[in-house]
């Protein structure tokens, strides 16, 4: 073996160091170039913080400690003027050291509350609160903390056009409450449209702090006409799930059926049509997808066909309704 070229050992290593520190160079210069939004913070989170139990002496109350981002709140309400059930009523909701007297309106008794941190970057949170009427119609109201503010209520704008209310009236429904990581709320709200089907729609807090819709040409349609099975209902009691038979639904007039075909259709998620009526034609099963909120909604059979319907124009008489489109337009009482 030959000795060690000790003069080319050395260059080379000097080599090496030389490559590293400018790799480092260049890392530490691409890093301090970087706006400090690129590195991801925290995530936006949402926690619901209360869910009514009916059986309570009394409703709506609450005593909480929850945890957003590392931050601590603790979150009280207390019934000033509680009536049992029905009532106007007023609860004192506080946020750690601040406090407001938040009122039901017409609603009646608190039957949600969610603490929402939309934005980490700043240090505030968003409390919701939601009352309940005996139809489970349900309003909702956003009140914003922050140490430094206090407790401030939060305005919503629901049709985007600049106009805000102190209270979101979304009509028939409020649920399926949820917040994504970029500080997304979706809702699920009622429509404008004459049916009982809920909007899949989604807000944000803007600049000015209210809470503003997104508008879409036509919302995904959430519940009742979109295919899901209202055959199937659970007890209560039994926590089971039971299903009607023909004989059942086939009596009650809501179901718009006619036949064990309409029968096991609607077991699949599709209504019957024996009416034709726009785009929709007489012997169709489909379901509705869309609703544009102003009447005209999106529909598609078993078969794949797509089309329209107008279900404004059809009016509010249940037997008409029932012949166009089964169980899917029928109304409430």
């Amino acid at each position: 073996m030959g000795g060690i070229d000790i003069k080319r050992l050395l260059v080379k290593a000097a080599g090496v160091i030389s490559v590293t520190a400018l790799s480092v160079s260049v890392i530490s210069s691409c890093a301090s170039e970087v706006p400090k939004k690129f590195f991801a913070s925290k995530p936006a989170e949402m926690k619901q913080i209360f869910e009514a139990d009916w059986q309570a002496e009394i409703i709506g109350n609450f005593d909480t400690n929850v945890t957003l981002n590392d931050t601590e709140y603790h979150i009280t309400s207390t019934a000033l003027d509680y009536k049992e059930w029905y009532g106007n009523i007023n609860y004192e909701i506080t946020i750690n050291d601040s406090s407001v007297i938040y009122n039901t309106g017409y609603y009646y008794n608190i039957a949600e509350a969610y603490i929402a941190d939309p934005d980490p970057e700043d240090d505030s949170v968003i409390l919701f609160v939601l009352p309940i009427t005996d139809n489970d119609y349900k309003s909702m109201t956003a009140y914003k903390y922050s140490s430094e503010s206090g407790i401030v209520q939060l305005e919503f704008d629901l049709d985007g056009d600049g106009v805000s209310e102190p209270v979101l009236e979304p009509g028939r429904r409020c649920s399926d409450f949820e917040l994504s990581k970029d500080g997304t709320f979706g809702l699920i709200t009622g429509t404008n449209s004459i049916g009982m089907w809920g909007l899949q729609r989604y807000f944000r807090l803007d600049e000015n702090d209210v809470l503003v819709f997104e508008q879409q040409d036509k919302y995904k349609i959430r519940y009742w006409a979109d295919g899901e099975n209202m055959l199937e209902w659970y007890d209560s009691e039994t926590g089971e799930k039971v299903v009607y038979t023909y004989e059942e639904a086939k009596s009650n007039s809501m179901y718009g059926i006619e036949s064990k075909q309409d029968y096991e259709m609607l077991m699949k998620g599709y209504y019957s049509c024996k009416q034709s009526c726009d785009d929709l034609r007489a012997g169709d099963y489909f379901k509705i997808v869309y609703d544009d909120n102003n009447g005209h909604v999106t529909f598609v059979t078993s078969d794949g066909r797509e089309g329209m319907l107008n279900v404004n124009e059809i009016g509010y008489d249940q037997k008409i309704r029932e012949r166009i489109g089964g169980f899917s337009l029928m109304l409430a009482g």
